[in-house]
């Protein structure tokens, strides 16, 4: 969601601030590089640590498992 946000307004700040049709062009990998750093950060802020498997974790052989829905 960052990315894309951050990138929306990287298009939008970018036609808005240039009047040359090259330059509205160049906006465009701009905007890429935006997005890119935004799904980066996003990805770095939501990262969360998983711990190992324990023993309980690991499927058992034989070992019927009841999954309950409440």
């Amino acid at each position: 969601m960052i990315g894309i946000a951050l990138a929306w307004f990287v298009a939008l700040a970018g036609d808005a601030l240039t009047d040359r049709h090259w330059l509205r062009i160049a906006v465009l990998p701009a905007v890429a590089g935006a997005g890119w750093a935004g799904v980066r950060l996003q990805r770095r802020l939501t990262r969360r640590p998983v711990p190992p498997a324990g023993p309980l974790d690991r499927p058992r052989t034989g070992v019927d498992r009841v999954v309950s829905g409440m």
